[in-house]
């Protein structure tokens, strides 16, 4: 997941990684009861040896969302958001794909952005039967394409604005999500390269996008966003260069973890 410092063996910080994980998750596992509960805690270990096994090592999705919540908690503290958007952000950070075995299996082929939305919200409900908090919920919803129109309008002349209302710790929680591949933290850019490259298979309905957000892709509206937000994040945590903000939280993470005791 990140890089060991020169001065620390490899084996000495993986021993160290897995503790702090292990910890984070003890600390947490009444939340990750829900990904249990979908089934999403399973490790296959023939997990991408073929097309068909892909998607059931099911594990790394629960370990993907430990990492959102150590590393919202860096983001928070860099933000200096309050005590309980802090809260809000890091239990949204661990529950937010709790239930992405059952999005993917059935978003298998799907092209409709209706039905792609009916999905998600039934994730939703899911949280909230299980008594997450109905702002935990909405936190988790701005994740991914389908939360954009809560965090950008298209004006009449085509372009893309962020509104003006939305909570700074609603556009931290949406950008987390864009830097955390699997379980690392890359560039804004190389997370949605990511998903542009997957798209034909993986997401069939991202040109479906195109009649809803001026003629870009949801990909490319993703993008296009998501560099607003990184500006006005790092605007709000004095970092005069944005690009160097996902950086910056992996570093903390890092530094986090070596100074991990036994």
């Amino acid at each position: 997941m990140v890089e060991v410092n020169k001065s620390e063996s490899l084996v000495t910080f993986e021993k160290k990684r897995r503790l702090f994980f292990s910890r984070l998750a003890l600390q947490h596992r009444n939340l990750l009861q829900l990904h249990r509960e979908a089934g999403q805690t399973q490790r296959n270990e023939k997990f991408g040896k073929d097309e068909n096994e892909r998607n059931k090592r099911w594990g790394d999705v629960t370990q993907h969302c430990l990492v959102e919540l150590a590393a919202s908690e860096i983001l928070s503290d860099i933000l200096h958001l309050s005590p309980q958007d802090s809260q809000d952000f890091a239990i949204s950070a661990l529950v937010h794909d709790a239930q992405k075995r059952s999005e993917i299996e059935k978003l298998r082929g799907i092209k409709d952005p209706k039905e792609v939305e009916r999905v998600y919200k039934e994730s939703k409900q899911f949280l909230l039967d299980h008594e997450v908090s109905p702002r935990v919920v909405e936190l988790t919803g701005r994740v991914a394409h389908t939360s954009l129109p809560d965090l950008a309008t298209l004006n009449t002349a085509g372009d893309l604005t962020l509104k003006d209302d939305v909570p700074l710790v609603d556009m931290a929680m949406h950008y987390l999500d864009d830097i955390t591949r699997g379980t690392d933290l890359v560039p804004f850019d190389v997370r949605i390269d990511y998903l542009e490259s997957v798209a034909a298979t993986r997401y069939p309905y991202n040109e479906e996008g195109k009649a809803i957000w001026g003629g870009r892709t949801f990909f490319q509206a993703q993008r296009e966003i998501g560099h607003m937000i990184e500006e006005r994040l790092a605007a709000t945590a004095g970092i005069d260069n944005p690009k160097e903000l996902p950086k910056i939280i992996r570093d903390r993470l890092v530094e986090t973890i070596a100074k991990v005791k036994n």
